[in-house]
């Protein structure tokens, strides 16, 4: 179903597969969500990413990629830890979830401190406890923990210097095999999230980073009348080709109000316009 600006997650699964582009493999699923699925349900190190970045531009639906495409469909062996990034208190509603996810053993025992329940995590505790996951403290055989950082442009935006916190220094001990993070990233911070990854001793590839990008036209049409389908009614499939019409008539008005410009004051800029004395 339509979820406004709402991102779509783990209740829309099955419809959600029906908005994606593209060819899809004999399971039914699309090349955006396969390559994900392959590389984050793998548990040999060698053979998968210790970080991987999903970048794409705003409202292209990155986060629905994940929450509805990808994280559903993972295998149980993978542990999912997601969280929202923010731009003071990620590591400590990190260490949180982990907690939360793999217990106590995952903290090599030790009980969260007392400023931890005000939000304000000793720096020493999140490293130690992604460490303690790779080595496979608190995990079964064969489990993983797959932690997913959302919105990451806002940890970034305040963080601009790249200094040697305890984010980086956590992360620095994912391995891929048994703790593995994915971070997902507005296109115009692409610059910054590769200072992040140099940051992280790694580099973006065809292997670990992919892009999520904006529906084309007739992409954007078939999502639309699924939309209408959705809501069960031929009046409300007629409001999604009344929608792509009227978005059609505002590029031409746009571009006809340029044209008259051009024509009537020789100039495209609107701060030597004075048509209507404004």
């Amino acid at each position: 179903m339509p979820k406004g600006l709402r991102s779509f997650d783990a209740h829309d699964a099955d419809f959600f597969l029906q908005l994606l582009p593209g060819p899809t493999d004999r399971e039914g699923l699309p090349e955006s969500i396969r390559f994900w699925k392959t590389r984050l349900e793998q548990t040999d190190a060698d053979a998968t990413c210790a970080v991987g970045l999903v970048y794409g531009p705003s409202g292209c639906g990155k986060s629905s990629l994940f929450k509805a495409g990808v994280l559903p469909r993972l295998a149980p062996h993978v542990l999912v830890v997601y969280l929202e990034a923010t731009p003071d208190d990620t590591e400590a509603r990190l260490l949180k979830a982990l907690r939360k996810v793999c217990g106590a053993a995952c903290g090599v025992g030790v009980p969260p401190a007392p400023q931890a329940e005000a939000g304000r995590m000793p720096a020493p505790q999140l490293v130690e406890t992604i460490a303690a996951l790779r080595r496979g403290q608190g995990l079964a055989p064969g489990q993983k923990v797959l932690i997913v950082l959302d919105q990451f442009e806002q940890w970034l935006h305040a963080h601009p210097d790249l200094a040697d916190g305890e984010l980086l220094r956590a992360l620095r001990h994912c391995d891929g095999g048994r703790a593995q993070c994915v971070v997902i990233v507005r296109d115009d911070f692409w610059m910054a999230a590769s200072r992040f990854a140099q940051a992280l001793e790694i580099s973006l590839d065809g292997e670990n980073s992919a892009a999520v990008d904006l529906f084309d036209t007739r992409h954007a049409r078939h999502v639309l009348a699924l939309f209408g389908r959705a809501y069960g009614s031929a009046q409300a499939q007629a409001f999604t080709l009344f929608i792509i019409a009227l978005a059609a008539c505002e590029a031409v008005v746009g571009l006809a109000i340029i044209v008259q410009l051009v024509r009537s004051a020789n100039t495209i800029l609107a701060d030597q316009v004075d048509l209507l004395k404004g």
